[in-house]
């Protein structure tokens, strides 16, 4: 009963930290990209960078295509 029990546990951690994972995309602007980089290790110049080059439309915000490229 106990492993029944553990195992059906898991199953529900695993679930929820899986949907989690999936949030949608969203339009994002130029100072939020540039913070998300910063904090996954980029330099704010670099970051700024990539940037201007994914704004293809130059709007100041990247749409999810854009983001995706």
């Amino acid at each position: 009963m106990r492993v029944i029990t553990s195992l059906v546990m898991l199953l529900l951690l695993t679930t929820n930290v899986f949907a989690g994972s999936h949030e949608k995309m969203k339009e994002l602007s130029k100072t939020q990209f540039i913070e998300m980089k910063v904090v996954e290790g980029m330099s704010a110049e670099d970051a700024e960078v990539t940037f201007n080059e994914l704004d293809k439309d130059q709007d100041g915000k990247l749409s999810v295509e854009e983001q995706k490229q």
